[in-house]
């Protein structure tokens, strides 16, 4: 069933009864959610909606209140046969995963947890007893989630995608003035190679490679920030390998120093930041030299797949019309690099001949975990998924040598 927003009308006489205690009442001044095959209102949405605007609030937070819940429907009429608490986490996964249909653009933070809070209010009310209390009076149940059922899919990129995204980056000079980009191919690696979070990347400071020697060897960087931390809380060490040190070292000498001298010259009042990458010079006037956002390099990167060919299908609507329309958009988000770190340091600790309790506690130094149970709780099934494949891999391959050799 279709959906799409409406008004602001004044209700039939026949629907006042469902929706207020008087006919007063229901002379809307504000959308409500319609289907779109009868063109009828969604009675329970208009309900929800219509108790939440009698807190006299502005049309805009109302119609901010109604494209969330619109959203939601949506997204539960697809997946109507999903229980409603693990449908509220697969709503945000998609979200975190999903694109912005005005500007091509992940999500902000704010956007996701605003419908989500939207999507988990309107179901705790509808599950309340009649006569049904205010909406977002209801304090959400926090409910604890049993071990071996993580709300994160593991979804690690294929040695091809990881090498064809690097490659594309590597090679990509956008609208850059500069010959030489190399800022979003070095953020991308480190997410391979280091299995850190984009925010724990990007919050790397300038004064902690700026003093490091080209010697050959690899550099340990302690990270200023963490989940669950504080900005410029200490975070956990990281190992940097020779070869990512010295692209580094060549990027706070050449490109980022290229970058702080142009913005010195066009920026009135500029003082260089602390971060270790920034805005480049394909950036707004006012930004070039400023400390480059986590929502950038989400974009970057989703980009990158793009040109690619690395995509998935999604479903979208159109907000006037209630229209399905299939789109592509990228199949992986930058965590995802944290995924495809694991797998690959799994294989490698394994060839090294680590028993198992020593490569998952390795594993879980390395990602910050405080507990080995959690990564195994997170990984687990997909390191054994993975190691099925590969052991049917080479099963076939035997086949196939005995088979020829008969």
């Amino acid at each position: 069933m279709a959906y799409r927003i409406a008004g602001p009308v004044r209700l039939p006489p026949s629907l006042t009864t469902t929706v207020g205690p008087r006919a007063t009442d229901i002379n809307l001044s504000y959308p409500y959610i319609v289907e779109t095959c009868s063109q009828s209102p969604h009675l329970e949405a208009l309900q929800f909606i219509h108790r939440y605007a009698q807190n006299q609030l502005s049309a805009k937070t109302l119609l901010t209140r109604c494209e969330q819940l619109l959203a939601w429907l949506r997204f539960k009429d697809a997946q109507a046969a999903e229980q409603p608490g693990r449908l509220i986490l697969k709503y945000r996964r998609s979200l975190e995963e999903g694109l912005s249909v005005r500007t091509s653009r992940p999500l902000a933070r704010a956007t996701i947890i605003g419908r989500v809070d939207v999507a988990l209010h309107f179901e705790r009310w509808l599950s309340a007893p009649l006569p049904r209390p205010e909406p977002f009076s209801i304090p959400l149940a926090r409910s604890s989630r049993p071990r071996g059922q993580h709300r994160q899919k593991v979804i690690p990129f294929s040695r091809e995608e990881m090498t064809s995204v690097l490659k594309y980056l590597e090679n990509d000079r956008g609208n850059s003035r500069d010959p030489v980009v190399k800022r979003n191919w070095l953020i991308t690696l480190m997410g391979f190679v280091t299995g850190a979070r984009l925010d724990e990347i990007l919050s790397l400071q300038f004064r902690q490679v700026v003093g490091w020697a080209p010697d050959g060897d690899g550099a340990a960087l302690v990270l200023t920030r963490a989940k669950g931390r504080r900005t410029d809380a200490t975070g956990r060490t990281i190992f940097i390998p020779a070869y990512l040190k010295e692209k580094l070292i060549s990027y706070t000498n050449g490109e980022r120093q290229k970058i702080v001298q142009a913005a010195r010259g066009s920026v009135p009042g500029y003082r260089e930041p602390n971060a270790l990458f920034l805005n480049g010079f394909n950036a707004k006037k006012h930004s070039i030299g400023k400390a480059f956002q986590q929502r950038r390099a989400c974009e970057m990167i989703a980009v990158a797949q793009m040109a690619c060919g690395h995509t998935r299908s999604i479903v979208r609507f159109n907000s006037r019309t209630g229209e399905a329309i299939t789109v592509d958009v990228s199949k992986h988000t930058f965590h995802h690099t944290r995924h495809t770190y694991v797998m690959m340091a799994y294989r490698h600790y394994k060839s090294c001949g680590l028993a198992s309790d020593q490569i998952w506690r390795a594993i879980a130094d390395n990602l910050g975990h405080g507990s080995v149970s959690t990564t195994k709780e997170i990984y687990g099934s997909a390191i054994a998924e993975d190691e099925v494949r590969l052991r049917g891999a080479q099963f076939e391959a035997i086949e196939g040598i005995l088979s020829g050799s008969q």
